[in-house]
């Protein structure tokens, strides 16, 4: 008897299953490679100025992966997964991006920031980040 899997597991574990590759069609490619840096841009600037930002959230393949709240002030704004290890961070200027150092092999997936305002609808940017020399 076959067993069926979730779409986001494969008999081989973890990984993206069909549903999240088939939202990358509209994806924007970007390559990185394994042992540099990885900038994946995400723009917070509001199409309703002055409207202010709330919330950044990066998902990788639908997981979420790092936040920044701009309702809180200081570090505490910033949260990331333990899969990071310590190596993204969300940088507001001079261009919003979420900047991943050292990357590796793992780091290809699907990535998508979420932006969300205090007036103006939420937005949504979508990444494929391809690996070289893995």
């Amino acid at each position: 008897m076959k067993k069926l899997l979730p779409s986001y597991i494969s008999s081989t574990g973890l990984r993206p299953g069909p549903s999240v590759w088939a939202e990358s069609l509209d994806a924007v490619n970007l390559s990185a490679v394994a042992g540099g840096d990885a900038t994946l841009p995400c723009d917070t600037r509001s199409p309703q100025p002055p409207d202010a930002l709330l919330l950044v959230v990066w998902y990788k393949n639908d997981v979420p992966i790092y936040s920044y709240d701009g309702r809180v002030k200081g570090p505490s704004a910033h949260w990331a997964d333990a899969s990071l290890a310590g190596r993204a961070r969300w940088h507001a200027t001079p261009h919003s991006a979420l900047r991943i150092r050292d990357v590796i092999p793992t780091d290809r997936a699907l990535y998508r920031c979420r932006v969300d305002f205090k007036v103006s609808p939420t937005r949504n940017y979508k990444f494929v980040l391809h690996v070289i020399g893995e």
